[in-house]
């Protein structure tokens, strides 16, 4: 929950350290220093569902929603790259995936769902 800039959570969700990088490099230095006891988040939908099961107890949450161009789907050479924080939404309405890799758009089984809820 948040109020204002302070992050209010409940007891039972506990970690040591959170960190907001501003590029990747310094997420990447951040997960090695904690060695698989970071955990990355990016809205932390997942990872506070299985952090509420007990499924997932990290020291370190790393939330990467911050670092520029990891929202992106572009295309270098001729490879497309699909940043981690791109949404379903997105893929789905992208005129690069659509022209480029229209099995991806079409292939996936989640889309039907997707396309009644957009």
């Amino acid at each position: 929950m948040t109020h204002g800039n302070v992050l209010n959570w409940p007891q039972r969700l506990h970690w040591e350290e959170y960190y907001r990088p501003s590029n990747i490099s310094e997420a990447l230095r951040v997960l090695g220093e904690f060695k698989g006891e970071a955990k990355i988040i990016a809205g932390g939908t997942d990872v506070l569902v299985q952090m509420r099961r007990k499924q997932l107890v990290p020291r370190v949450l790393v939330d990467i929603t911050r670092i520029p161009g990891l929202d992106q789907i572009r295309m270098e050479k001729e490879t497309i790259k699909i940043g981690a924080l791109v949404t379903h939404s997105q893929i789905e309405k992208s005129p690069l995936i659509r022209d480029k890799a229209s099995a991806l758009r079409e292939g996936h089984p989640m889309w039907d769902l997707l396309k009644s809820e957009i």
